[in-house]
């Protein structure tokens, strides 16, 4: 659903960079001083007016891909979007401390 998909790895020592290329994914280095600065590095590579930034781990939903791909064929009526996270640890979904908001 992705138009480019730009990866920046801070020094992995696994196969992500060689999955991710071959994947079609532009891949760049970059040592890790911040998350925030990580994924600004990012986006001035990227060559669309719209970024739809998520971390190596994470994932959209079937709704929310089915979502995003409607939206992309017709004009935006925001600046800006979010959306909802939920994390998934052992298999089981977190639902409870705070940590993230709770999806219904």
């Amino acid at each position: 659903m992705a138009d480019e998909t730009i990866l920046v790895d801070s020094g992995s020592t696994d196969r992500t960079c060689e999955i991710a290329r071959a994947f079609g994914a532009r891949v760049y280095a970059r040592k890790l001083d911040s998350l925030a600065e990580q994924k600004n590095y990012a986006a001035t590579f990227a060559s669309n007016e719209w970024l739809l930034s998520i971390d190596c781990d994470e994932e959209l939903s079937p709704e929310l891909r089915s979502s995003i791909l409607a939206w992309k064929h017709k004009a935006p009526d925001k600046t800006g979007y979010d959306f909802s996270r939920m994390t998934n640890y052992l298999g089981g979904w977190i639902r409870h401390s705070g940590v993230i908001p709770i999806i219904k």
